[in-house]
């Protein structure tokens, strides 16, 4: 993943230009939904439980597909994790 490019949007916040392979984005959407299904945020997000007859109708899916905007959810949420794992792995490096 690299830094191409980054636009001042003038009210203090930064627009950053990403070139992310089709690899690391995929992952960077793992790591977001499965940090909203691990931590859940104090009810904030709410996941469904997954019944039996749920399985039963599901049963026979190859494979499931999120909408553009769900991906873009997970892949920033997935982003800011990312993000704070380095920080905390480079904060333990200094002490």
């Amino acid at each position: 993943m690299n830094i191409t490019g980054e636009k001042d949007n003038g009210d203090g916040t930064v627009t950053l230009f990403l070139d992310v392979t089709e690899e690391e984005e995929n992952l960077l959407i793992q790591c977001g939904m499965q940090d909203i299904i691990d931590n859940e945020y104090d009810g904030k997000v709410k996941i469904l439980p997954i019944t039996d007859a749920l399985l039963d109708c599901l049963k026979d899916a190859k494979r499931w597909e999120l909408t553009d905007e769900e991906a873009h959810f997970f892949f920033e949420h997935g982003f800011i994790v990312a993000l704070k794992r380095g920080m905390e792995l480079a904060e333990k490096m200094l002490l």
